[in-house]
């Protein structure tokens, strides 16, 4: 049976929108899923039908990254048989993302900078602030944090008054990574609570769990282990909860570091492969690798140096292969520390 009701449709946009606000993506998913079943003719409805597969796209960009991309290629022709120049940016900024997932960085570049041309063209800021986070995010993986916080700085300017807040909470998250990575923990904290804040104002579940996790990281760098395993514990539920891969790679990584220092050895490796198999699953590249670094991190603070170099070893072929130079320069360190002169 086919549905063509396009103010009915409209609903069940508002619908789907509402659960990913709120976090829920399961809800989300099984009215998309319908959507996309649409078979659509006249204008209006193929426009709300490319939405359907953008936000489609963005909820299996975190649930199952290999099926995103085809469902942002379906929106990426529809918006473009149909001439809608906003549609077409948004489809651009979720290809982006999920390109840079992939570990595509290159390609990501250009999809973000065409999103962001035709953005400036149709004057919505929204989404080009969109396509800026992106970019400062996939400039800090090429380890060019002057050029990333550019970018997350004129994504916060251009996001300023816009009435959606999750894009700000997550400019907020990603622009305090750059912190995290020259180890001005106490400011990143503060971003990452910022951030947070944001999510809860406006109950967005997913992106709580993001400011929580990154907050008990930064927590972990200070010493912190009892603050940072609160955090982690907020977080957890929400990201197996909503099936967001990302989430649980992150967590369970930053889980098995806090149960290493606290010497439950068994623990902390069983949350370490947890993170491995599902980050495989994902098909993530860059989330791998720096999951091999978080099991070298475990292993040295076991005093197991060789394991410690083998999954160095095994994360720098991963970020040489796809230009992840911020993680490059990370794992190296870390190896050059271990091993003699």
């Amino acid at each position: 049976m086919t549905r063509t009701d396009v103010k009915l449709t409209k609903e069940m946009i508002s619908e789907s929108k509402q659960s990913m606000d709120k976090g829920n993506l399961k809800a989300a998913s099984e009215i998309l899923n319908q959507m996309v079943q649409i078979k659509s003719s006249d204008s209006a409805s193929k426009q709300l039908l490319a939405k359907a597969f953008i936000m489609r796209a963005q909820i299996l960009a975190m649930t199952d990254l290999p099926n995103a991309k085809g469902n942002i290629e379906q929106a990426l022709t529809i918006s473009r048989e149909l001439v809608d120049k906003p549609l077409e940016a948004e489809a651009l900024c979720v290809l982006g993302n999920i390109t840079w997932k992939l570990g595509d960085f290159e390609k990501a570049l250009d999809h973000l900078a065409m999103a962001s041309a035709i953005a400036r063209t149709v004057n919505d800021k929204s989404i080009e602030g969109m396509a800026h986070i992106e970019k400062g995010t996939v400039l800090s993986y090429q380890g060019d944090p002057a050029g990333a916080e550019r970018e997350f700085r004129e994504a916060l300017l251009l996001l300023d008054g816009t009435e959606d807040l999750t894009p700000i909470s997550r400019a907020y998250n990603n622009f305090a990574d750059l912190f995290m990575a020259v180890r001005k923990y106490e400011k990143a904290a503060e971003m990452f609570a910022k951030s947070k804040k944001y999510a809860e104002k406006i109950g967005n579940k997913l992106m709580v769990a993001w400011g929580a996790y990154n907050l008990g990281d930064a927590y972990f760098q200070m010493g912190k282990n009892k603050e940072a395993l609160d955090e982690f514990n907020i977080a957890q539920p929400i990201f197996e909860g909503n099936r967001d891969l990302r989430g649980v790679v992150a967590v369970n990584q930053s889980f098995g570091l806090v149960r290493a220092k606290m010497g439950d050895w068994d623990k902390a490796e069983e949350h370490m492969m947890v993170a491995l198999r599902f980050a495989q699953k994902n098909k993530a590249p860059v989330d791998e690798g720096k999951t091999y670094v978080r099991l070298a991190q475990m292993y040295e603070i076991r005093g197991d140096m060789d394991k410690a170099v083998r999954n160095l070893k095994k994360a720098l072929e991963i970020f040489e292969k796809h230009g992840a130079d911020q993680d490059k320069a990370w794992a190296v360190k870390m190896l050059n520390a271990i091993l003699p002169p």
